[in-house]
């Protein structure tokens, strides 16, 4: 099927503006590769807790500054102009963090990547409609979303394997791009008509349309225009006192709400409770979809140590253990009847490539290690040997149970502040 050239144009302009979004999912996707390197002891910078916090932080207030000043400046300057004006801040995100030499230029970095996903979030779905027709008009918005997840994808993909300056030259090198492909684009026919230049509006629409655009099409952009005050936008006021506008503001601020207090922010100590309850209580639902074998066995993770006693600075890696906890005794009640077992096993550290990276230092080691009787941590085949005997024939009359695979970590109580 040949796209009329109208079409294909349309696209053209929607996928380069778009590129905003894809620059927006890298600096999103950033930290998950970057703050594993600057935990290495042989990083160049080195991050406290707090440090790491405000770095994470800086992102969502950027974020949240920027969008009426982007809104304001669309209508002022222009859809096309606002984005290339925002444009330099992911430009100047990318050039601190290659520059970065303290954790302050990290953060400020940060603080100016979030800036730039406020602002752009802003302008570019308003361009984007703006200069579709009707019928495609869903289809290019949607290539918003899907640049976002590209661009997570592609610092997921590249960041573990090279520096984090690299990195940054990478992603800097996205945002020029995206700036010298947006340039070549034509700016919205309906800032023209609102700035009072039809025939700029008309030449838009000839490029955009691949033809002279219809009277019905420029009618249509004036009486839309017309009805809001010959501006386009309203005053923010009316999202409270309109109640159409009430009720759409109410429904997306609460969801917006529900979302980010459900842990879809990304924290330092998100991975905890994303990787721990939820994820396996996701895993607890395969059941459902498996009810036609005989048995099935379901083995959650946890720290027992975590139930018996309480580690200093670990509020959340305790919270999410002990829940995991919970569902296994929930889990054990609610399955038992369907042939489910459910059993829980509960390793001390486990030297991993990230737990030998963490507990390579004797200082934090040592304290640790003097509190299992073995005097040793747990390799990984530790972990999976029972898991794999829990999983056979051997085990079919255990359920519920707690497994601990400590060295006796668990035999005496300790107060271990790391």
């Amino acid at each position: 099927m040949c796209l009329a050239l109208g079409i294909k144009r349309q696209l053209i302009a929607a996928v380069a503006c778009a590129l905003a979004t894809l620059v927006g999912g890298m600096i999103n996707g950033w930290p998950a590769p970057t703050l594993k390197k600057l935990r290495q002891p042989g990083s160049p910078i080195h991050l406290t807790t707090e440090q790491e916090t405000w770095l994470v932080t800086a992102l969502h207030v950027g974020t949240l500054l920027s969008p009426f000043p982007a809104g304001f400046m669309m209508n002022k300057l222009g859809r096309k102009a606002s984005l290339l004006a925002l444009g330099v801040l992911p430009v100047i995100s990318f050039g601190l963090i290659y520059l970065s030499t303290t954790p302050e230029m990290l953060i400020l970095a940060r603080l100016f990547a979030g800036l730039w996903i406020g602002g752009s979030h802003t302008v570019v779905p308003i361009y984007i409609a703006e200069i579709s027709e009707p019928e495609v008009r869903g289809i290019l918005s949607a290539l918003n979303q899907v640049l976002s997840f590209l661009g997570n994808i592609l610092v997921y993909a590249v960041g573990p394997y090279v520096s984090i300056r690299s990195t940054a030259v990478f992603c800097g090198a996205v945002a020029v791009i995206f700036l010298v492909l947006f340039a070549s684009c034509p700016e919205s026919p309906y800032f023209h008509i609102i700035r009072g230049h039809p025939e700029r509006a008309v030449t838009s629409l000839i490029w955009l349309r691949g033809g002279p655009p219809t009277p019905a099409e420029l009618g249509a952009i004036r009486g839309y225009l017309a009805a809001r005050g010959g501006h386009g936008w309203r005053r923010i006021t009316d999202l409270l006192t309109t109640p159409e506008n009430r009720k759409a503001f109410v429904i997306v601020e609460v969801l917006s709400g529900l979302d980010r207090l459900s842990g879809t922010v990304e924290s330092p100590d998100s991975k905890s409770s994303r990787l721990s309850p939820r994820g396996q209580w996701r895993v607890s639902c395969l059941w459902q979809s498996l009810s036609d074998l005989k048995s099935l066995e379901i083995i959650l993770i946890l720290v027992f140590g975590t139930l018996q006693f309480g580690y200093e600075n670990h509020t959340v890696y305790c919270g999410t253990k002990t829940a995991v906890d919970g569902m296994t005794r929930a889990m054990t009640l609610e399955l038992g009847k369907h042939n489910v077992r459910v059993n829980c096993v509960c390793p001390v550290v486990v030297l991993t490539p990230l737990g030998r990276q963490w507990w390579s230092e004797p200082s934090r080691a040592e304290p640790m290690l003097n509190r299992i009787p073995l005097g040793r941590f747990a390799e990984i085949e530790d972990i999976v040997n029972p898991v794999l005997f829990l999983l056979t024939d051997n085990a079919s009359m255990i359920n519920g149970a707690r497994l601990p695979v400590d060295g006796g970590h668990t035999t005496a109580p300790f107060h271990c502040s790391e």
